[in-house]
C-alpha cells in the first residue's frame, strides 16, 4: 500500500510545473516510502534537487534561499549523494561541511581544493582584516594618505567591496589637495593658502576665490619673491584693472605691508604683510563686494595657527595688523597654539606643534603632524578649530 501511494506522489510530483507543488508532492512521497525501499534514496536525491533549484531561485543571500539549499545538502548527504552535498555546502560558503562530504565519498581531490581554497580565503580575511585596523588608526592619527592606501588594500582583498568603496569614495572626497585649507576660527571663516602666484578672481580654483560684477575669472596675481623675500602683485589682463592704492597696476609691483586693492570698482580687498618665524605672512581681507568679509592667510612656507587667530580676531574687531608685529605674537592666541603651524606637502594641509603641545583631532590625543580633510575638529592647546566642508 505505501509504495503504491508513494508512486502516486511521485507522478504527481513529475506532473507538476510549480516548484512549491512538486516539492509537496515529494515531501509526501518521502513520508510513505519505506525504509527498505530501494527507491528512498531517489526520493530524498529527487527533493534535494526541488530544494536546490528553488533555493538557487530565492539566492543564497536570503533566508528562504539559504534554508532550502541546507536542507537540499543534508538530504544529499543522507542519500550518500557526496559529491552533490560537497557542492551544495560550498554554495552555502560552509567549507568545513563540504571537505567532510567530499571526505565521506573518497574524493580526495575535491577535499584538498577545498581545504587550499578555505586557506586562502582566511588569509585574505586576515589581511582584509588587518588593513582595515591600519585604515582605523591611520585615520585616528591624522595620517590620511596612509588611511586611503589601507582602504585601497581593502577594496583589493575584499569579495565584498561596496561599503570599502563607499569608505574610500568617502575619505577621497573629504582630502584637500590644492594648497588650501578653509579653517573655521572661532566662528571666523578664515582660508590658508599655501601656493603662489595666489590667484584673486571669479575663478572656484582661485586661491582666492572673490566675485563681482567688475571681477574677471583670473583678475589679479599675488607672487612671492624668493630672493628678496617679499610679495609682488600684477594684474593678470583683466577685463577692469586692478589698482592698488588707486592707482592702476601698470606692471609687476612689490606690495606694502599694508595695501588696499581693487579689483576694477566691485571689489576691494585689504593686504598686509606682517613678520613671520621663516616667510613674512600675507593677510587678505575683502571689504566690499559680494564676498565681503572674506579671508586669506597665505606664505609660501609654514603658517602658524597665531597669524590664523590673529586675522580672525583683528578681521572681527575692525583693526589692522602692524606690519612689524610678528605673525606669531601671542597676544591674541590660545594657550599652547603659540607655535604651532600649518604647512602644505604636494597641497595637503599638514598641522603640526611641538613636542608637549596637547592635540587632539576629533577628540583623540594625537602625536601629530596630522594632515587635515574636511570636518575634522581639532583642539591645540585650548584653540579650537574645525576644517569646514566646503
Amino acid at each position: 500500500e505505501s509504495a503504491k501511494v508513494t508512486d502516486m506522489h511521485l507522478a504527481q510530483a513529475r506532473a507538476e510545473r510549480d516548484i512549491d507543488g512538486r516539492i509537496r508532492a515529494l515531501r509526501n512521497a518521502r513520508a510513505f516510502v519505506g525504509d527498505d525501499d530501494e527507491r528512498e534514496a531517489m526520493v530524498l536525491r529527487l527533493l534535494a534537487r526541488a530544494l536546490q533549484d528553488r533555493g538557487r531561485k530565492h539566492g543564497a543571500a536570503t533566508s528562504e534561499g539559504r534554508r532550502d539549499l541546507a536542507e537540499a545538502a543534508g538530504l544529499f548527504e543522507e542519500s550518500d549523494a557526496f559529491a552533490a552535498a560537497g557542492e551544495a555546502f560550498l554554495e552555502l560558503d560552509d567549507r568545513d561541511r563540504a571537505a567532510m562530504a567530499f571526505s565521506k565519498g573518497g574524493l580526495v581531490e575535491r577535499v584538498e581544493e577545498v581545504l587550499a581554497e578555505q586557506e586562502r580565503e582566511q588569509s585574505r580575511t586576515r589581511r582584509l582584516e588587518d588593513r582595515f585596523r591600519d585604515y582605523e588608526l591611520f585615520m585616528q592619527g591624522g595620517q590620511r594618505e596612509e588611511a586611503l592606501e589601507a582602504l585601497e588594500a581593502c577594496v583589493e582583498a575584499a569579495e565584498r567591496k561596496g561599503d570599502y568603496r563607499r569608505l574610500l569614495s568617502d575619505l577621497r572626497g573629504r582630502v584637500l589637495a590644492q594648497h588650501r585649507l578653509p579653517l573655521d576660527i572661532g566662528g571666523k571663516s578664515v582660508l590658508l593658502v599655501g601656493r603662489f602666484p595666489l590667484v584673486l578672481g571669479r575663478d572656484g580654483e582661485a586661491g582666492l576665490p572673490v566675485r563681482g560684477p567688475s571681477v574677471s575669472r583670473e583678475h589679479a596675481e599675488i607672487r612671492w619673491d624668493e630672493e628678496a623675500q617679499r610679495y609682488l602683485i600684477a594684474d593678470r589682463d583683466s577685463r577692469n584693472g586692478t589698482k592698488l592704492a588707486g592707482v592702476d597696476l601698470g606692471g609687476v609691483v612689490a606690495l606694502p605691508p599694508s595695501a588696499r586693492i581693487d579689483l576694477g570698482d566691485s571689489c576691494r580687498i585689504d593686504a598686509s604683510v606682517v613678520a613671520g618665524e621663516s616667510t613674512p605672512i600675507l593677510r587678505l581681507e575683502v571689504k566690499t563686494g559680494i564676498d565681503r568679509g572674506k579671508l586669506a592667510v597665505a606664505a609660501p612656507g609654514a603658517i602658524p595657527l597665531a597669524a590664523c587667530t590673529a586675522a580672525a580676531s583683528s578681521a572681527a574687531d575692525g583693526s589692522q595688523p602692524s606690519a612689524s608685529a610678528p605673525a606669531s605674537s601671542t597676544a591674541l592666541v590660545p594657550s599652547g597654539a603659540a607655535s604651532a603651524s600649518v604647512r602644505f606637502e604636494r597641497g595637503r594641509p599638514q598641522l603640526g606643534a611641538p613636542s608637549g603641545t596637547l592635540l587632539r583631532l576629533n577628540g583623540a590625543q594625537v602625536a601629530g603632524p596630522v594632515q587635515l580633510i574636511r570636518g575634522d575638529r581639532v583642539e591645540v592647546g585650548t584653540l579650537s578649530i574645525v576644517v569646514e566642508e566646503g
